[in-house]
């Protein structure tokens, strides 16, 4: 992925790329299930749910997406750093209402026994709509290079490339083709 992307984003005309395992308005999107440091779940009933999506860096502000807070993923947030995730505004609002989601940490499953490691909350961005649905849910941004894990592999089966431009998207077509192809 990093060796398409890089390549792309060297094309004349290209401001960015990045790639995701479920693109904007593609469907209502992955949703997993997780939980907070801050509110240990007391049991099953107590797990909360959030969109998700792994991306390589780049995604959202290839997309736009404004950084209210913190920071976004970097190519430095791989396999072996400390996990990282970027959250929307309506993720940080509904999952922290008493404190700064910033520095928080959260853990993927429904309880900590579910064998993923902790996340520490590095950046909020501005809400995007992802589906047709009206409203704003929670959403998270993983770094792409630090999962998939085996227990997400099927979120990992869609991965698609978007590519933003200075100039007429299709112009740029023919050249983002023999990009991927090298």
């Amino acid at each position: 992925l990093e060796k398409v992307t890089n390549s792309v984003r060297t094309l004349p005309g290209v401001e960015g790329a990045a790639m995701t395992t479920m693109l904007p308005m593609a469907g209502a999107g992955s949703t997993i299930h997780f939980n907070r440091a801050a509110y240990p779940p007391k049991g099953p009933d107590d797990y909360v749910m959030a969109g998700y999506r792994a991306v390589t860096p780049g995604y959202l502000s290839t997309l736009g997406v404004p950084l209210v807070r913190g920071r976004l993923l970097t190519d430095a947030d791989r396999q072996g750093a400390p996990r990282v995730v970027v959250i929307n505004e309506s993720m940080a609002r509904q999952s922290f209402p008493d404190r700064d989601a910033l520095g928080q940490r959260i853990r993927l499953g429904t309880v900590p026994a579910d064998g993923f490691p902790a996340m520490e909350v590095v950046g909020i961005v501005g809400d995007m709509k992802q589906s047709f649905d009206s409203g704003s849910k929670g959403e998270m941004f993983v770094p792409y290079a630090q999962f998939p894990d085996e227990m997400l592999a099927g979120m990992y089966l869609n991965t698609a490339l978007i590519v933003r431009t200075a100039a007429n998207p299709l112009d740029a077509v023919r050249s983002v083709r023999a990009a991927i192809l090298e």
